[in-house]
């Protein structure tokens, strides 16, 4: 009996070692899932008529154990182009997706993640939102993910986060065209709500009299419902 003890303590020791966990940093600065983060630090850099604009964060990730198949997806949601690397060849894109990637158990990898761009020197560089979301290999429970709100000031009074291709960012607000008569409501963090209005057909939806901050939005007609998230300046 004793000798069966034993070996359930240490069969019970085993699937504790193999717990997963992964965990994204901003620097030292744990990111808690699901949250938001705000990146404000931006590198401009003249040329000429134009200028070269980098936002660089130092994004990390870890694992609680070995792993050699770490999934990396980054999502631009407001629609430019980014670059991520996670220790290997660079992808760029609005979606960028890496697979099969290795980690050492209790160490950093650095994502390699930023934006760069070449515009006109006097035009403002724009707010860049990005959903970051991770897995290792098929275990969904390991599932991370979080929101990149890059120069929060940049141009544009809105902009979404996370969209049903139902809503359009535009300045001052948010355009909409909807085939059915619909109710538009957006709610603050709190889950409080902030703004209400029926529409129909198209129009703009005007967001000058909220704070700046994060909103979920939600879209309800006799066909159903839809939700997203959209970043106030």
């Amino acid at each position: 009996m004793k000798k069966l003890y034993l070996i359930m303590a240490g069969l019970l020791v085993c699937g504790m070692s193999q717990a997963r966990e992964l965990t994204f940093y901003l620097g030292n600065n744990v990111i808690e899932p699901n949250s938001t983060v705000i990146f404000d630090d931006i590198e401009e850099i003249p040329a000429g008529a134009n200028k070269e604009v980098t936002m660089a964060p130092e994004l990390f990730i870890s694992s609680d154990i070995y792993t050699s198949k770490l999934m990396i997806k980054a999502t631009c949601t407001s629609g430019q182009e980014i670059q991520m690397c996670a220790g290997g060849n660079c992808m760029t894109g609005t979606t960028v997706t890496k697979e099969g990637i290795k980690v050492q158990a209790d160490q950093k990898l650095n994502l390699q993640f930023e934006y760069i761009a070449t515009m006109p020197k006097d035009e403002t560089a724009p707010c860049v939102a990005t959903t970051i979301e991770a897995q290792d290999g098929t275990y969904t429970d390991t599932f991370k993910s979080f929101t990149l709100v890059m120069n929060s000031n940049g141009t544009g009074a809105v902009t979404l986060i996370e969209n049903n291709n139902r809503l359009l960012a535009v300045e001052g607000g948010l355009k909409y065209s909807l085939e059915a008569e619909s109710t538009v409501e957006l709610f603050n963090l709190s889950g409080i709500k902030m703004l209400e209005s029926n529409v129909s057909g198209s129009g703009i939806i005007f967001t000058s009299d909220l704070e700046s901050g994060i909103y979920l939005y939600t879209i309800k007609n006799a066909q159903g419902k839809a939700s997203g998230k959209v970043f106030v300046r």
